[in-house]
């Protein structure tokens, strides 16, 4: 499999990036439905989606060129584009999105019920091969072959989704075990007292629950106070 050009060049500059000594990554989740995040909590595992249920309608999408004359370069007449999306071989795996990034104001507001919910921040050393970094580009991808790397295919988005920062676990199985790996717990600026509470009663003492605070300079999430428990 072989891509005829890329889909225009790959967007990275700029990206906050949390590699330093670790490699820990964030799970933003709402608390509408508390026991999702109670599930990751309490058993120490992260939920991986169907493909299916994505939330970018252009997921899986790319264009294949499909030769329908004679001789000719890619961008002759002599070629086709067709959109195509592989379903077959995407019908089995299942993602889970992680952000490098805890800051940002649109994932806490879509991912975060409004910065209502929590970030759940998770360490990646020595898993670094169970994550996969998501690049973004301006167009879908173009393949000369009709069916591409699943894998390359799912970590492959256009420049919108481009603040999430994303990081996927792609797998056949429904959870992906996180044990002895959550290192804290991040609270959303409007969290509700009812929930707090639940929150204190199940997170273990020993991983640490942290406020969250407006950087009115940089207009970021910033962490902040550790929670008196």
């Amino acid at each position: 499999m072989q891509a005829t050009r890329n889909s225009s060049r790959v967007i990275r500059l700029g990206r906050e990036t949390n590699w330093k000594s670790t490699m820990n990554l964030y799970k933003f989740r709402s608390l509408k439905n508390i026991e999702f995040a109670s599930d990751i909590i309490l058993h120490e595992r992260l939920y991986c989606a169907d493909y299916n249920k994505l939330n970018d309608p252009f997921e899986g999408l790319f264009f294949t060129i499909i030769r329908s004359g004679g001789f000719s370069s890619a961008f002759a007449n002599g070629f086709d584009r067709q959109v195509k999306e592989c379903k077959a071989i995407l019908a089995n795996l299942k993602i889970c999105s992680l952000s490098n990034s805890l800051n940002d104001v649109r994932m806490w507001s879509f991912y975060a019920d409004d910065h209502k919910g929590i970030a759940i921040e998770i360490n990646f050393d020595g898993f670094e091969n169970d994550i996969n970094q998501v690049d973004y580009f301006e167009n879908l991808s173009e393949y000369n072959l009709t069916n591409p790397d699943s894998y390359e295919i799912l970590t492959k988005k256009t420049k919108h989704w481009f603040y999430e920062s994303e990081y996927r676990i792609i797998r056949k199985e429904e959870y992906y075990p996180v044990n002895g790996r959550i290192i804290a717990i991040y609270l959303g600026q409007r969290i509700s007292d009812a929930h707090l509470e639940i929150l204190k009663k199940i997170i273990p003492h020993k991983t640490p629950i942290y406020k969250t605070r407006l950087d009115t300079d940089e207009i970021k999430i910033q962490p902040d106070n550790l929670l008196d428990r």
